[in-house]
């Protein structure tokens, strides 16, 4: 059964019509047609014919199908403009009751005439409700062009069970361009394939309720149909009604639920491609968008400025759901494949051994692929260069030990290195590449070697300054 949430979508209401949340009242209806003598007459011209109907102000009881006690009897009368099978019934997301639905000819409009079909519970999809299993009706026969039928549907037991009396009521005639548009609001959306490649649906539009909102992308868009499809892969969905079915302007709007918190993951209104026009008025709508595996995604179709246009509402729908677009969204930052996209689908293969892949850091490693998808660090041979290319007294280049090691080749420590000018200095490698310049020993000879009576030979103290070890004022000389 049907259950209606006022919900928002970004800033509209889904529906708009949150007074019918009211207990015994139902969406999109018309009142009752009670009066035998002045039956809803439904078109007969080929295609699907719905009626929503609430039908509590139906008060006639009595027998149809022969035997079935009824009540809050509906009627209706359609003329076939065709010859041909005639599907009449009552499973509809809007039937809330246990329906009983008789089909005659012939005779006045409020006698029976001669039944044609005639049908109480059904057990097909869409035909069971709150009030019960298969509790809708469904008949299906063989119509004559011209012929008057007249259709009349009533409660099983004149509604013991008090369900809400709210009516879906389908004629089909002919064969329709579409499916029966049961689909008409987002929590009976269509429900279509998620896998890999494309998939098509048709609707019969033209009786769904106007109802029109204002999207993102266009303004007054009524008749809306919903489709649905949890992507099995994750990749690119392009959804379209760019389709020889369609013959309205459409507007397409991706969403990513029916209430709650809803994003709006894509709205088109018109895709300037030669395949987007259609034979009416206008250009149909297209979309792609990025899809996870396991996630639902829900799309609504409706009719540009309401079908102002008077176009016919048939409607054929396109969902492609692939990998990829280009070789770019098959990246899968290993630079030793070659990432493509053919077909839709991503395909790897393998870079030459040799090419160059991602640097490890080591400056004694090669960094090249593998041939098999991998990147691979093999030693360079010993003595190639590597690290500090310095080549001083206290430090040769370094090189590769071919194993993967960078050695230093510094100057053992100790070695003669630059002179810095100070006599009291000892001018050494320090063994790790360093020219170093400890003071010499005290007593060492620096300076001035005179000898003499006013003066001895200069001599360093120890901290790297040279004394001039002269006599003292007076002494003999």
């Amino acid at each position: 059964m049907f259950r209606f949430t006022c919900a928002l979508i970004g800033f509209w209401i889904i529906f708009g019509l949150c007074a019918y949340a009211a207990a015994q009242s139902c969406l999109f209806t018309e009142p009752a047609s009670s009066n035998c003598w002045a039956p809803r007459v439904i078109p007969g011209n080929e295609g699907h014919h719905v009626v929503l109907m609430d039908t509590h102000a139906a008060s006639d009881t009595g027998y149809l199908c022969s035997d079935k006690w009824v009540g809050n009897k509906v009627y209706f009368t359609v003329t076939p403009e065709i010859t041909g099978w005639m599907t009449v019934s009552t499973c509809h997301p809007m039937t809330m009751y246990d329906t009983v639905l008789q089909v005659s000819r012939g005779g006045e409009l409020c006698e029976t005439g001669t039944i044609v079909a005639c049908d109480d519970d059904t057990a097909e999809p869409y035909c069971s409700n709150a009030c019960g299993t298969n509790g809708a009706s469904k008949v299906v026969f063989w119509a004559q062009a011209g012929v008057t039928y007249n259709i009349r549907v009533g409660s099983f037991n004149n509604n013991p069970s008090g369900c809400s009396l709210c009516l879906g009521l389908i004629v089909s005639i002919g064969n329709p361009c579409g499916d029966i548009p049961r689909n008409f609001i987002c929590q009976e959306a269509m429900e279509l394939p998620g896998t890999f490649g494309s998939h098509e649906a048709y609707v019969d539009v033209a009786d769904t309720p106007s109802n029109p909102l204002d999207w993102s992308c266009a303004s007054n868009v009524g008749h809306p149909v919903w489709f649905k499809f949890t992507s099995a892969i994750q990749g690119f969905a392009t959804f379209s009604t760019c389709h020889a079915n369609t013959t309205y302007d459409t507007v397409v709007r991706v969403l990513t639920g029916c209430s709650g918190y809803v994003l709006e993951l894509a709205c088109n209104d018109d895709t300037y491609d030669p395949e987007c026009t259609n034979s009416c008025s206008g250009r149909s709508g297209k979309v792609t968008f990025p899809v996870r595996a396991g996630v639902e995604y829900l799309v609504a179709v409706g009719a540009y400025n309401n079908n102002s246009a008077g176009c016919d509402m048939c409607l054929g729908v396109r969902l492609s759901i692939v990998e990829c677009r280009a070789a770019e969204d098959c990246d899968d930052a290993n630079p030793c494949t070659i990432d493509t996209c053919g077909a839709g689908t991503c395909e790897y293969g393998n870079e030459r051994y040799g090419t160059a892949c991602m640097d490890d850091g080591n400056p004694c490693t090669n960094d090249i692929c593998d041939g098999q998808g991998g990147c691979t660090h093999p030693a360079f041979s010993s003595g190639t260069a590597c690290g500090d290319p310095a080549n001083t007294a206290c430090t040769n280049p370094d090189t590769c030990d071919g194993a993967g090691t960078c050695l230093a080749n510094d100057a053992p420590y100790g070695a003669a290195c630059m002179d810095d000018g100070n006599p009291c200095t000892n001018d050494i490698c320090d063994g790790l590449g360093g020219c170093t310049h400890p003071a010499s020993s005290p007593g060492t000879a620096c300076g001035d070697p005179s000898n003499t009576a006013c003066t001895n030979p200069d001599t360093c103290d120890g901290a790297g300054a040279c004394l001039p070890n002269n006599a003292p004022y007076g002494a003999a000389c």
